[in-house]
């Protein structure tokens, strides 16, 4: 491991791309195809200088067989949803706000400019304040996440706008991908992975 990759992984040790298990390495290959290079065109830190994973996918690997699945559902929930790339970063950030997830944050930080997010948008929502500059929606999907995360459960008055504003779909929509970054924070936190320096 490269000198400033020390304890990337929070509290599990990073796994070495040379030992892994028959049954680890379908996946950090589809990591290292999919997400790695994703990551370097938006400018986050997904690997280690010995392309060891970082972030959620260290954690991911040690179960490789349950991550597999749960990759597929995150993928339905974002490349599926009806809501825009900034909208699914606004939920993305309200929860990881919310779950106080270091890397998390700091990944859909980056990610959420990459959407056409503003940098002081984007750092309001990393700080848990709601967006000021992306919109009445932006906002609406931002308290109802909130509230949903933080008192788990959304009272009926927001409930009916953001209803009125994106319809059920839009709502189921909103609820997984929720799901799916409220798992992400979970690993994260349970294993207290650090953001890059």
């Amino acid at each position: 491991m490269a000198a400033g990759d020390h304890g990337l992984g929070g509290r599990l040790p990073l796994v070495d791309p040379a030992a892994l298990t028959p049954a680890q390495q379908p996946f950090y290959d589809a990591a290292m195809e999919e997400q790695y290079p994703w990551s370097q065109r938006a400018g986050f830190q997904f690997v280690t200088e010995d392309r060891r994973l970082i972030g959620p996918y260290n954690a991911f690997l040690r179960r490789p067989e349950v991550s597999e699945k749960f990759q597929e559902f995150a993928k339905a929930a974002s490349r599926h949803s009806s809501l825009s790339p900034q909208l699914c970063e606004v939920v993305i950030l309200a929860v990881g706000s919310a779950w106080g997830s270091d890397y998390e944050v700091y990944a859909h930080r980056i990610l959420a400019q990459v959407a056409g997010v503003t940098a002081d948008d984007a750092a309001a929502m990393a700080a848990g304040r709601s967006p000021g500059k992306l919109g009445r929606e932006a906002e609406l999907v931002f308290a109802l996440v909130r509230q949903l995360t933080v008192e788990h459960h959304v009272d009926r008055t927001l409930y009916d706008e953001a209803r009125s504003v994106f319809g059920e779909q839009g709502l189921v929509d909103i609820a997984a991908l929720t799901g799916v970054y409220l798992t992400v924070s979970s690993v994260l936190n349970l294993f207290a992975v650090p953001a890059p320096e």
